[in-house]
């Protein structure tokens, strides 16, 4: 008897493109909600004493989600490239 061998090779790591960008989307709403705060509406001008006006509630769980995600997701990509690999032995 002959064992089928998988002849195709994943070509695009999808899972590890979508951990990729949801590490960016968390970065990118980390700094929206925090810079946003930082510059003063009526001058321009930046200073420190908005850090008190930052939604810390929100930056924690967008942060938090978001490793989060793209943790699992990278574990399942790991796991599914070394299940691809047995396949080739």
């Amino acid at each position: 008897p002959v064992r089928i061998k998988k002849t195709t090779e994943r070509k695009v790591p999808v899972l590890g493109i979508l951990s990729l960008l949801a590490v960016a989307a968390t970065i990118i709403t980390d700094v929206v909600l925090i810079f946003s705060k930082l510059q003063n509406a009526d001058t321009g001008k930046w200073y420190l004493g908005g850090l008190k006006d930052v939604n810390w509630t929100a930056v924690i769980i967008v942060t938090a989600v978001g490793l989060i995600l793209a943790a699992v997701l990278m574990l399942i990509d790991k796991e599914k490239c070394e299940k691809d690999s047995e396949f080739k032995a």
